[in-house]
């Protein structure tokens, strides 16, 4: 007698039987333990395999993945959510902000899930990028001279600010003045709670970053995951606009995920598609955007998943 996950399927979608046969397993028993994280990621990558094949199409893999329900079709759990897309795209403020916090379902039923979820590379990652920017922050702070006695940081893409709180709340004596922007009313109105206790450090803008002049000259701009969801064209258009902006010691730095992400099976089968650049590919987007060889860098995210594009104006 088939499974009630394999009832769902109709004929046309008999190829999935065998993936069918493996989720209902980890659907009755609550999602994966840890020792079935391998298995599972295993699972994902050879689906995503089939999707990239035509072994199946992308309707039976959203037939498969609705077998899930709570689990995969809600808000109550952070695959669920990239699933969903509550805020009408992918990677929203929302999301990143509970795998910033490391969140888990209200519903102990469904925290499996999670618990696999924030164990990913992806997530890790940016957790990992959000320390890095505050490292980054606190080194570039440092290395601009004392004349400055107030350095604009231009905070681009924004997301849901909580690495702009975690620097202030470790830097209270910031000589930063942080001008966020974002261009969905509802992040920034998220992000300026999150920022509730720093009125007077951060300024807050519904803006596109693709287009957004700025009122003064940034010392320090910062793109996290922005050049993820942007084609080459526009990164070296908003890179060349934004090279002209610094000022002299001046600095930028942009994160890209990395064609290394071990979660891109993942992400992708729950709608979240990004684009993966080497480091090769960034140098070669700056050098497009007129910047000099010398004025190059490319950083590392502590897990390698991330790479950060750095460019510095000589002073």
């Amino acid at each position: 007698m088939p499974s009630a996950g394999e009832q769902l399927l109709p004929p046309s979608c008999r190829a999935l039987e065998p993936w069918s046969r493996f989720f209902s397993g980890l659907i009755e028993r609550g999602g994966p333990n840890e020792s079935e994280y391998l298995a599972f990621t295993g699972w994902l990558d050879t689906l995503a395999d089939g999707l990239r094949t035509g072994l199946i199409s992308a309707l039976d893999a959203q037939i498969l993945l609705f077998q899930g329900g709570r689990a995969t079709s809600s808000t109550l759990t952070l695959q669920g959510f990239a699933r969903v897309k509550p805020h009408g795209y992918p990677g929203d403020y929302e999301l990143i902000d509970r795998i910033y916090q490391v969140w888990n379902s209200p519903d102990p039923a469904l925290r499996n899930w999670d618990r696999y979820f924030n164990a990913q590379g992806a997530a890790r990652s940016l957790r990992g990028c959000k320390a890095y920017f505050i490292r980054w922050l606190g080194e570039a702070e440092a290395r601009l001279p004392r004349k400055f006695s107030k350095l604009n940081l231009l905070h681009l893409g924004g997301g849901p600010g909580r690495e702009i709180l975690e620097y202030f709340d470790g830097a209270p004596d910031s000589r930063v003045a942080c001008f966020y922007t974002d261009p969905d009313p509802h992040a920034v109105s998220y992000a300026a709670r999150v920022c509730a206790p720093l009125f007077s450090r951060v300024t807050f803008r519904i803006s596109n970053p693709l287009a957004f002049e700025p009122e003064f000259a940034p010392h320090l701009i910062w793109a996290g995951g922005l050049f993820d969801y942007l084609d080459d064209r526009n990164i070296v258009s908003t890179l060349r606009r934004l090279w002209r902006l610094l000022p002299s010691g001046g600095e930028l730095a942009a994160s890209n995920f990395a064609p290394t992400n071990p979660t891109r099976s993942y992400m992708e089968l729950n709608g979240w598609v990004i684009n993966h650049r080497d480091a090769g590919h960034l140098k070669s987007l700056a050098r497009q955007a007129g910047v000099a060889e010398s004025g190059i860098k490319i950083g590392e995210v502590e897990d390698g998943f991330i790479l950060v594009l750095h460019l510095s104006r000589a002073a």
